[in-house]
């Protein structure tokens, strides 16, 4: 397994799956599905997490989502423009109006792709981002290529990352996935290879982008790793000194969403950022997420800004706290530029 109930991997090959919560451990089951077949999982009964009181949705939990899957043009707030050609179940609360798909950025926009798999495209968090943007006023066309269980291998092999690469001069590319050989230094040598060609792609469509890491977080109850078991605190350490030790030596910029996801878990437990499965993000979890996304693009706090997504207000500034601190005050170790970025300024 990769560590997480987003798929099997095995020689590289990734198989859909759908987890199941009755396994004692919280890893729960998991059923093969079909090849091409949609893991849809419908949780009309999830009303309420710490504080959150959003409406009754169903996600997609292993399926792709199409292109373009969810285009988010923000203009000035709070109007956004969402480009969405097939039905996607996403929460109510990230929606906009619907506008046509085949709109091209404003030149004065932020450009964000996101690419990565489930641990992203759940609660829609790109939507997120896109709506704290526009909710202070700043114009960002935000697109994305979500495989549900993919490494950034499956995406370059798949070649529909690159393509969509190559469509714009983008500002900032932010590569995701959750694979625990991350955590393990003398194992990078085989991952690094689908990530220089991510990056290589990037810079030859804007040698100014950014390419930014994702700094992945455990599972809720640690993980089994060829038959060791680490604690939850344990493999957040792993992969915290993996993450930045991968990204120094390919020159990339760190998101450090596992480490405010480690802030959290320290100092406010009351705050439950996983989904039933203990691997997935809650709708809390993916708030913080998409916090800690707005302060490594724009490099401002994140504090009081008025997206909320339904988030208690005085629950969601304590995650917009956390998500601004971790990425604001250690600039340097997440080789963030401590001057200018490409979409704000330091």
């Amino acid at each position: 397994p990769n560590g997480r109930n987003v798929g099997w991997r095995r020689s590289g090959r990734s198989l859909d799956v759908c987890g199941r919560p009755d396994a004692p451990d919280g890893r729960g089951t998991y059923r093969q599905l079909p090849a091409g077949a949609a893991c849809i999982e419908s949780r009309p009964d999830e009303r309420s997490q710490a504080g959150v009181s959003t409406p009754d949705y169903t996600r997609p939990t292993g399926n792709e989502l199409p292109r373009p899957g969810v285009v988010l043009h923000a203009m000035n707030p709070p109007k956004l423009r969402f480009a969405v050609v097939t039905l996607l179940f996403l929460p109510t609360a990230c929606l906009g109006d619907l506008a046509d798909s085949t709109q091209a950025p404003d030149p004065q926009d932020c450009k964000v792709l996101f690419v990565g798999n489930s641990l992203t495209y759940y609660n829609d968090q790109p939507a997120m981002f896109a709506h704290m943007a526009a909710a202070v006023g700043k114009g960002v066309y935000v697109d994305q290529v979500m495989l549900g269980g993919a490494t950034l291998e499956d995406h370059v092999q798949r070649g529909v990352a690159v393509q969509r690469i190559g469509e714009f001069s983008w500002d900032y590319v932010i590569l995701q996935q959750a694979i625990m050989e991350v955590a393990f230094p003398e194992m990078h040598d085989g991952i690094a290879g689908p990530i220089e060609i991510l990056k290589d792609a990037v810079l030859e469509s804007n040698p100014d982008a950014s390419i930014i890491y994702f700094m992945d977080y455990s599972m809720r109850n640690g993980l089994y790793w060829f038959g060791e078991y680490y604690s939850y605190e344990a493999s957040q350490q792993m992969l915290y000194d993996g993450t930045l030790r991968l990204a120094g030596v390919l020159d990339l910029a760190v998101a450090p969403v596992g480490w405010a996801w480690n802030a959290v878990m320290r100092d406010r437990p009351d705050m439950d950022l996983y989904d039933y499965d203990g691997a997935h993000p809650s709708f809390l979890g993916s708030y913080l997420g998409a916090a800690v996304y707005f302060s490594t693009v724009f490099g401002h706090s994140a504090v009081g800004n008025p997206y909320t997504g339904g988030v208690d207000s005085e629950v969601a500034g304590i995650l917009q706290n956390v998500a601004s601190g971790i990425v604001l005050d250690s600039l340097d170790i997440w080789r963030l530029p401590a001057v200018a970025s490409a979409c704000g300024e330091r």
